[in-house]
């Protein structure tokens, strides 16, 4: 008792432990028991501290079979099972169950329990099946398929476990493709989609199936009759393979020998035209009609075993032409059929001859003549008739036959060729005759074949019929009656093959009845008469004029004396304008002479072609006008208008670059606004062009019918002016110098300023050009303390301005000794006195060699002396030789600021420390006193010369 409690204590306190989940998992050594054999299964625990397992069996109801626990493992048939549990000390996670004695009532689902929280895992375990069949349908021997039409095979095994394999063989040659395989209740089913090929005719199909043990080979084994349809025919003509092209004689006989391969057999058979057997291949009496393209087939009928049956064939094709020699021709002159060796033609005509006749190959035709050596080939021929002649058509062939003999084919035919002609009309010499006089001409002639003549005179101009007699007679003649007479004999023609006609020939005589030219009509083709023509732009305009005269008269037309079209020798002469324009307005001409005139009669009409106002196409447009200041220029509009307009309908316009408007330009005393009498010319004239001038203009003008504006710009070029203003600004350094100055006009083109400067000491200038559009610049390299007369000038394309006046700059001086910040105010308190004086000193200097003259009062101020050097008595920016330089001097200081807070420049100078201050660019004749600003250096400066710059 005491040991069973220990044992269920240490059991329930095991379970309290183990209430974790897990997984179980169930495994065997074995797929399939064997009979009477055993099997192991394994019970593997994933979870921390189990040792109380149950083995059961069942699927719907389980049967204890055994368990194991912390003290062992036990069973309820130790004859049937065995149980156990690993007894390693790293864990107590497997667990054993042995099957003995393993019957067919075993098959069934094992279980592994987890007692404590009753996780469990499962297994079906069944014993093996060893194979005992293997079935292939179907089981036709032999079995007869299509070439590569597809046929199923299948092979099915007995119930085996495990599950069967199959494969397929064709004689000992393993088949892989084509192979689908499924098992379903241990039966295993396997599937051969087969293509059959022809080289596997006779072959034996058969499967094998094994799950282990020895092979198992179907018991039947069909034999393949691989079936397939006819090869193309191979045919032999005449011992030789068939060409594709085979010629034999008409009446031979023709034999192909043929063959093709196939299973089964195929039958040979052939179609041609012509009619005839289809089998065999011969023919014995070769006629016209059997000409063509003859078709061996080989046909096979297929009757699988179990597919649908085929109806196959393949055929090879031939051409066979019947070879003969040339027919008796048909020919044809003109439109009609011979049916007669003699031919009627029309001497001067050519009759055309077209032969045919039926032969193979075709012939060739050769025409020859009577009188003529050379021979003309083909089937038509075109015959000049002039003589009687004859004409033989020579018909010639050449047979040759696929057997490699020849044979020649002629045949030749005749025709006479009589000639028809007309009479012949004999030259008419020209009559010249004046009105009222009276005339007689004979019509002579050749008479013709056939020789029954008829005359017949025409009044050429009209046509009409003035006699049938063979002389020509008028009395009294008259203007009108002037012209060309023809005169024709003829006589009836009947040609082989073309319509009867008739034979005639004409000749003509001109009667001329003379008068001087005058112009009867001159107008608009298109308009009502008259002198004056008003027409709308785009309009179709047609000048006709028409004048009569004998001889007839040379005819022009003009344009203000301008010749816009001639004819000789006509009655009438047309011009046209096809799209009217503004400038065809104007006066019109046309004269007509002939040599009986005097002088040319004229006739004139006025043309006015309605639009709105434009520039005329007549004279080119110069829109941009280049001139110089001081020198005159003029801008001129030339243009086309109807109505005309008036002065008041022409307005000048100024564009305003500042405001971006425009003003009217009225007369001034230097600005002309000129207009034309007949207003289509306006002009825009200045005397003495200024600078102000230049820029963009636009002149309106109008009419009833619409406005027009032309735009002009009035363009500079010359030479810039002089750069002036030109100031020193406050930050320079012991070695630069910064400068600016105000640009002059440009003169029209694009400028580009050059710095000039030199040391007072020297002559020699330097030059810095500055870069496009600077209008300052930085003079660098320079010496401290030293003094520079600097002057500005500018160039363009055209050329060089004067150069500004020049302005005098002294460069920093270089501190002696640098001071500490932190040390200034000590220093300044000791030697403030000192710099005192030297800074007195300094000034005195400078103003002696400046030539100053020192005034005193409550400012100390600086003024110039009077230069009386040659050199420097002109003065304005247009003087090149006005180069006096002006300079600036420290005069007085407003409150004590060190001396040295003036030379800081940049970051480390004092701040608001300006050393230099601008003049006013306003008005450079102020002048400058007591002007502030905050901390400055030098103040109080005195400007005497207008250009000078203040420091």
């Amino acid at each position: 008792m005491e040991n069973m409690f220990i044992r269920a204590l240490a059991v329930i306190s095991f379970t309290m432990v183990t209430k974790c989940k897990g997984t179980v998992l169930v495994t065997s050594d074995q797929q399939y028991a064997p009979l009477n054999g055993q099997i192991t299964l394994t019970c593997n625990v994933d979870m921390d501290g189990v040792q109380d397992v149950n083995f059961k069996r069942g699927s719907t109801q389980r049967t204890q079979l055994g368990s194991c626990d912390i003290f062992g493992c036990q069973t309820s048939n130790a004859v049937k099972y065995s149980t156990s549990k690993n007894s390693e000390p790293s864990g107590y996670d497997l667990f054993y169950l042995t099957i003995k004695d393993f019957r067919e009532t075993d098959s069934d689902d094992y279980h592994c329990e987890v007692a404590a929280n009753r996780n469990s895992g499962s297994k079906y375990i069944t014993y093996a099946v060893g194979i005992t069949s293997v079935t292939l349908t179907p089981n036709t021997d032999p079995i007869s398929v299509i070439e590569n039409v597809q046929q199923q095979f299948t092979c099915v095994t007995s119930v085996s476990r495990p599950a069967a394999v199959v494969k397929w063989y064709l004689d000992d040659k393993q088949v892989t493709s084509g192979i689908f395989t499924a098992t379903s209740q241990d039966v295993t089913t396997s599937t051969l989609t087969y293509t059959p090929e022809r080289i596997h005719h006779d072959r034996g199909i058969s499967c094998q199936g094994s799950n282990g043990g020895q092979d198992l080979i179907s018991t039947n084994k069909p034999t393949l009759n691989i079936l397939y349809g006819p090869s193309v025919p191979a045919c032999t003509y005449d011992g030789s393979a068939m060409p594709s092209l085979i010629k034999v004689r008409e009446g031979w006989e023709v034999r192909l020998e043929c063959n093709s391969d196939g299973n089964p057999s195929p039958t040979l058979s052939w179609s041609h035209p012509g009619g005839g057997l289809s089998s065999p291949l011969v023919l014995s009496n070769f006629k016209r009609t059997h000409d063509g393209i003859f078709n061996i087939s080989a046909r096979s009928y297929l009757v699988p075993s179990f597919q649908q049956t085929a109806n196959l064939s393949s055929s090879v094709k031939t051409t066979v032409q019947v070879l003969y020699p040339p027919d008796a021709p048909s020919c044809r002159v003109g439109s009609s059929t011979i049916t007669s060796s003699t031919i009627y033609a029309v001497r001067g005509k050519t009759i055309s001859m077209n032969c045919s006749c039926n032969s193979n190959p075709a012939p060739n035709y050769s025409w020859s003549m009577t009188g003529v050596s050379s021979s003309t080939s083909g089937q038509y021929i075109q015959l000049p008739i002039q003589d009687r002649t004859t004409v033989t058509l020579t018909l010639e062939n050449t047979m040759q036959f696929t057997n490699g003999s020849t044979e020649q084919g002629r045949r030749e035919s005749t025709f006479e060729v009589n000639v028809l002609f007309p009479p012949v009309v004999k030259p008419l010499a020209n009559v010249v005759a004046l009105e009222r006089g009276n005339i007689s001409v004979a019509c002579q002639i050749t008479a013709g074949v056939p020789n029954n003549t008829d005359f017949k005179w025409e009044r050429i101009f009209d046509m009409i019929q003035v006699s049938m007699e063979q002389t020509l007679g008028i009395i009294n003649i008259g203007r009108t009656q002037s012209g060309y007479y023809r005169c024709t004999a003829s006589n009836l023609m009947e040609p082989t093959g073309y319509d009867a006609t008739f034979g005639n020939s004409s000749n003509t005589v001109y009667i001329d009845v003379q008068y001087e030219a005058e112009v009867t009509n001159f107008t608009l083709s298109n308009s009502n008469h008259g002198q004056n023509f008003e027409v709308n732009e785009n309009t179709k305009v047609i000048f006709y004029c028409q004048a009569k005269s004998n001889p007839l008269p040379n005819i022009s037309l003009l344009k203000q004396s301008q010749y816009l079209k001639s004819a000789t020798n006509t009655n009438d002469l047309e011009f046209t304008i096809s799209e009217s324009v503004c400038e065809d307005d104007g006066t019109y001409q046309c004269t007509a002479q002939n040599t009986h005139n005097t002088q040319a009669d004229v006739r004139s009409l006025t043309l006015f072609v309605r639009c709105a106002p434009r520039a005329t196409t007549l004279a080119p447009i110069n829109h941009n006008v280049r001139s110089a200041t001081g020198v005159p220029a003029v801008l001129t509009l030339k243009l086309v208008a109807f109505p005309r307009p008036s002065v008041k309908d022409f307005l000048w316009e100024k564009k305003d670059l500042a405001t971006n408007t425009w003003h009217i330009v009225a007369d001034d005393t230097y600005i002309d606004i000129i207009i034309s009498e007949d207003g289509l010319q306006t002009e825009l004239f200045f005397r003495s062009v200024e600078e102000k001038d230049f820029g963009s203009y636009i002149v309106h003008v109008n009419n009833e019918l619409g406005t027009y504006s032309e735009t002009f710009r009035l363009l500079a070029q010359e030479r810039p002016h002089t750069p002036f203003n030109l100031q020193h600004l406050k930050n320079g350094t012991i070695d630069t110098v910064h400068i600016e100055w105000t640009p002059g006009f440009d003169g029209g083109l694009p400028q580009t300023f050059h710095v000039e400067y030199r040391d007072v000491e020297t002559s020699v200038w330097r030059n810095d050009m500055v870069n496009t559009g600077k209008i300052s610049h930085v003079i660098v390299g320079l010496s401290p303390n030293t003094i520079y007369e600097i002057r500005v000038y500018s160039t363009n394309d055209i050329g060089r301005s004067n150069v500004s006046n020049a302005i005098e700059v002294t460069t920093l001086k270089r501190p002696e000794t640098d001071i500490p910040p932190n040390h200034a105010p000590v220093v300044g308190g000791a030697v403030g006195g000192s710099l005192g004086a030297i800074f007195a000193a300094v000034v005195l200097v400078l103003i002696l060699r400046r030539k100053y003259t020192l005034h005193c009062s409550c400012n100390m101020s600086l003024s110039t002396k009077e230069d009386e050097h040659s050199g420097r008595n002109g003065h304005g920016d247009e003087n090149q030789g006005y180069n006096a330089a002006v300079t600036y001097e420290v005069v007085s200081a407003t409150k004590e600021t060190p001396v040295y807070d003036a030379l800081n420049v940049g970051n480390d100078g004092p701040e608001n420390s300006q050393v230099y201050m601008p003049l006013e660019d306003s008005n450079p004749h102020v002048y400058y006193e007591n002007v502030e600003r905050d901390d400055a250096v030098y103040k109080n400066t005195v400007l005497k010369n207008p250009v000078q710059t203040v420091l």
